[in-house]
């Protein structure tokens, strides 16, 4: 019998789970910048439990063991997270350049040719905070504004003139 206490099951989705893997992925980028992979890839490790995320979390994970020279565990990781996210571009490109370091240039090629169909067929989504999306919204009422101003314009003006 262990003696370890069990951990409650994770809600996937969960507010708090969520924040806690969006942390660990904040925090493991901190330690690949300080190159402390190995910190970065235990706190990726343990939340690989939340369920969430799990894709970025072993991309990411690919990222600590690639810069460490772990190439074989960083192409673990990266077909892992292409696993669970066949349309992953950075997942599809990394693997792509590990390849080209073990010199399998055709696998290299074709992981490159595979990320950058995907990167045209799945353009990034871009995440705004709230501020810029009001920004973004208030930028373009004004641009519509000024266009159906000048559309008015213009209308009148023909008007005016074809008579």
């Amino acid at each position: 019998m262990s003696s370890e206490i069990p951990r409650p099951s994770p809600v996937l989705g969960s507010g708090e789970h969520r924040q806690k893997v969006t942390e660990a992925l904040r925090q493991a980028e901190q330690y690949r910048q300080d190159h402390q992979h190995e910190k970065g890839v235990d706190l990726l490790l343990d939340a690989l439990q939340y369920g969430i995320d799990k894709a970025q979390i072993y991309y990411r994970m690919g990222n600590l063991y690639f810069d460490s020279n772990k190439i074989g565990h960083a192409e673990y990781a990266y077909r892992k997270a292409i696993e669970l996210e066949p349309n992953h571009v950075n997942a599809h490109h990394n693997l792509s350049v590990i390849f080209r370091k073990q010199g399998k240039v055709s696998e290299s090629v074709k992981f490159r040719k595979k990320a950058s169909s995907l990167a045209r067929r799945h353009p990034e989504q871009v995440k705004m905070n709230p501020e810029q999306v009001q920004y973004t919204r208030g930028y373009a009422r004004r641009w519509l504004m000024w266009a159906v101003v000048i559309l008015g314009v213009i209308i009148v003006s023909f008007m005016l003139f074809v008579r």
